[in-house]
């Protein structure tokens, strides 16, 4: 069997209601290739500028920001923080966003391991912010943490910027700085910023 020793780290930001419903923003902080820049250092170093940014909004709904160990594992993290919740506490996550491998094209979610209405107000932002969000499934090279959630028939979103052009780049050599699209990037976290305060003002 599967093991770490690695905690996840979580962050939260409450929300405004004593009771508030959650939403869940994490990204994996382990690598198997290269130097793991885009596989998952892109996700994880967005998590504390997320975080700093919804503590300065009004919200509704209480963040958790999480990086999750061992996904490279076999989803050791993401499965670890699930089980440590009771059954109402689940109820009480509205959503789950992770970002995984982002900054090599415009952010894009993986289809198969998302919920429709998620992925739907994920193309309402996008519209509104004039940026490219397509859907592209990645079901015959790997699994993220997204799957986790999506088998627990917990609404989530999975972000992601991977192409069958760039998919070589994954757990390879080539996971290096000089494969990062900056421009892509800082698309990537101007638009998941923008989502998370859509996310919190439409949410149950």
């Amino acid at each position: 069997m599967n093991r770490s020793k690695e905690p996840n780290l979580i962050c939260s930001v409450e929300g405004g209601a004593p009771v508030a419903s959650r939403i869940v923003v994490g990204a994996h902080f382990d690598h198997a290739g290269g130097d793991g820049v885009i596989d998952n250092w892109t996700g994880a170093i967005l998590l504390p500028s997320l975080a700093a940014f919804m503590r300065e909004k009004p919200r509704r709904h209480s963040f958790h920001f999480v990086g999750f160990a061992a996904e490279e594992k076999g989803l050791l993290g993401s499965s670890a923080y699930l089980k440590s919740m009771t059954r109402e506490e689940r109820k009480q996550i509205a959503a789950v966003v992770t970002m995984d491998s982002l900054g090599l094209t415009p952010t894009k979610c993986w289809p198969n391991s998302s919920s429709k209405e998620l992925m739907g107000m994920a193309a309402q932002v996008a519209y509104a912010l004039k940026r490219e969000f397509a859907g592209v499934n990645l079901d015959a090279v790997g699994r993220t943490d997204s799957v986790t959630f999506h088998k627990a028939d917990i609404p989530v979103l999975s972000l992601h910027s991977v192409t069958t052009e760039t998919l070589k780049l994954i757990n390879s050599p080539q996971d290096v700085w000089k494969s990062l699209s900056w421009r892509d990037y800082y698309e990537s976290h101007r638009f998941i910023s923008a989502l998370l305060v859509y996310l919190d003002q439409k949410l149950p």
